[in-house]
């Protein structure tokens, strides 16, 4: 019993560290030691990313509550993980976001007039 007990706890733990990961509410250093234990190989989604967590973070770079380069971070830390899943009807757009956020070397450099399209886009 006692194991299985903490099988739920690990679960829990899992499944509250990719929360916090999507919501980016913890520095991203932390969450990624919270979230070493468990690997980013995973069978199953245990949470989903949604418009409303890209847009918030959008938002947040806009406003200069986030610099650009922990922007990308946050969205190649996420984009690469098999435990987070997207709103299924907002698969291919959130992947897209998450793609261009996350390498700027490719995409260019976020600027305000995409970041505000892309928060328009979030929100339709």
């Amino acid at each position: 019993m006692s194991n299985k007990n903490s099988d739920q706890e690990s679960h829990r733990t899992h499944v509250a560290a990719l929360t916090a990961l999507c919501a980016f509410s913890k520095p991203l250093d932390i969450l990624q030691s919270d979230l070493e234990p468990f690997g980013w190989d995973h069978e199953e989604e245990l949470v989903v990313l949604t418009r409303q967590h890209v847009a918030a973070l959008l938002t947040g770079w806009s406003t200069g509550q986030l610099n650009s380069d922990a922007l990308a971070a946050w969205a190649e830390a996420v984009e690469a993980r098999e435990d987070i899943g997207r709103e299924p009807d907002d698969e291919a757009l959130l992947n897209d976001d998450l793609f261009e956020l996350s390498s700027p070397e490719i995409n260019g450099v976020l600027t305000m007039g995409r970041a505000q399209e892309m928060i328009a886009a979030l929100a339709d």
